[in-house]
């Protein structure tokens, strides 16, 4: 039925999930760990957008 892209970011790491929701289940197509640039997330707040968004660019990328 639908796409969800789930995205749990830590100090130093993202954690992104793909599911794919259907009438009778949900399926997990895609799991990854992508490690982030020291100090672009502090307690939950992304300080350092632009490398964060880098970081989590170049992951996509990798893992289809």
């Amino acid at each position: 039925m639908g796409i969800i892209l789930s995205v749990y970011l830590e100090n130093e790491k993202a954690r992104v999930a793909e599911l794919v929701m259907g009438k009778k289940a949900t399926t997990v197509n895609n799991v990854f760990e992508v490690a982030l640039p020291e100090g672009a997330v502090d307690d939950g707040l992304i300080v350092d957008v632009e490398e964060t968004a880098g970081a989590l660019r170049n992951a996509f990328r990798s893992n289809k």
